[in-house]
């Protein structure tokens, strides 16, 4: 929260779900999605409704603690938390957890496989070009 103003809800993070869809982490802990199409009107907002590249470029800003663009242009902290929808997004944890089970499964499966045996030939032909060939060994 901003020391200046202790009662306002603050952006922490912001991450871009779709076209004009943000999905906001806020100083409250909630997690809110918004529609922002609607609210790029007048000329400020004009090079960001019209260049989704310039959109997406979209981050927190530390000092004012809501979403700005390079161009300098920002949106009231208020305003994306009075307008957007509370959503229930699952835990990460899970899928950190599930990932590391899958590596370590594929780790154990890779230590019960027999190594192979290899060679590296060397030779020379006609023109006096050296080719090396890699052969497998039967054990």
């Amino acid at each position: 929260m901003n020391a200046d103003f202790p009662d306002v809800i603050t952006v922490r993070s912001v991450r871009i779900i779709g076209g004009y869809r943000v999905r906001m982490q806020f100083s409250n802990d909630e997690t809110r999605e918004l529609d922002l199409k609607p609210y790029l009107r007048g000329p400020v907002f004009e090079t960001i409704r019209r260049d989704p590249i310039l959109f997406r470029q979209v981050f927190v800003d530390p000092d004012t603690e809501t979403l700005i663009w390079p161009t300098g242009v920002d949106i009231a902290p208020e305003t994306l938390y009075e307008d957007s929808v509370q959503v229930q997004v699952k835990p990460r944890r899970k899928t950190v957890a599930r990932a590391a089970a899958r590596n370590a499964k594929r780790l154990q499966a890779s230590k019960n496989k027999k190594p192979i045996s290899r060679s590296l030939k060397r030779s020379v032909d006609k023109s006096n070009n050296v080719i090396f060939n890699l052969t497998s060994l039967p054990k």
